[in-house]
């Protein structure tokens, strides 16, 4: 048995990884945790308190239901509430995720959608390609102004302050560094193991999206299955970005933006024509 994520989505953050999970979440043949972000590697490697916020979110959802269900599908979530409740995480902590996972009496898919890994250090792509080196590894780009803007606002209304405030905040300019992200991520895992595919893509065809990951994740394709493949997902307050941010941006994401264009040509030379 497996005891490591077949898959892992490491973003960007703002890009559709929620919409993906929401799909992928639906079909017969995958399981995906109760929270799609399990944020372990980035808490190794960036931010150690994310069990504390995990065990607050598992003391939470266990007061929801009766221990005594006898409903399949619920005990499992029991079962993974209750393990986030546990001590501090450790390798074997995160290995157990993902051992009991099956489907009737067969092997599900079964994977996390955490933005955060985009960040990660080479040492925490290490660490991960250590745990799961058979892992496939998605990754939804968009376009680096528009993504950070987009990650901006949502801050600000979580703080309740204007998005300008946080524009050049750097733990919101990393994640959209995409050359960055590629070059660590595909130095330590081989290339047979990534799937890149576009933001633009769930607005223009999202179908298409769903059937190619599928097939890269090696499991059935049925519109039936993506009951919310045209559903949009945690819609923002749109908000329009000021001239002077813009035009940091522009200047900030250059790189980025001409290396996506130079590598992947469609949407990303179209982003390179908006702003140059």
């Amino acid at each position: 048995m497996n005891n490591t994520p077949d898959f892992m989505c490491i973003g960007m953050q703002k890009a559709g990884t929620t919409w993906l999970a929401a799909n992928l979440g639906q079909h017969p043949q995958v399981w995906i945790p109760p929270i799609k972000e399990i944020h372990y590697f980035d808490e190794v490697h960036i931010d150690p308190g994310w069990h504390v916020r995990r065990r607050e979110a598992a003391a939470k959802n266990l007061k929801r239901f009766n221990l005594q269900t006898k409903n399949s599908a619920i005990s499992k979530e029991i079962a993974f509430w209750q393990h986030m409740e546990q001590r501090q995480p450790d390798d074997t902590w995160y290995k157990a995720i993902w051992s009991p996972c099956f489907y009737e009496g067969s092997r599900q898919v079964v994977g996390e959608l955490t933005p955060d890994y985009s960040i990660l250090p080479t040492s925490g792509v290490r660490h991960a390609f250590e745990l799961a080196p058979n892992s496939k590894i998605i990754i939804l780009l968009r376009d680096p102004v528009e993504r950070t803007w987009s990650s901006s606002r949502m801050f600000a209304k979580e703080q309740n302050h204007d998005p300008a405030v946080y524009y050049k905040e750097p733990f919101i300019i990393d994640r959209s560094r995409i050359a960055d992200m590629l070059n660590k991520w595909e130095t330590v895992f081989p290339e047979q193991n990534f799937f890149v595919a576009f933001y633009e893509d769930i607005a223009n065809r999202p179908y298409w999206l769903l059937e190619a990951i599928c097939k890269f994740l090696g499991i059935a394709f049925k519109k039936a299955y993506f009951l919310q493949a045209t559903d949009k997902v945690h819609v923002g307050i749109g908000s329009n970005m000021p001239e002077d941010v813009l035009a940091h941006y522009k200047m900030l994401f250059y790189d980025d933006i001409a290396y996506a264009r130079d590598r992947f040509k469609g949407y990303a030379a179209d982003w390179y024509s908006r702003y140059y």
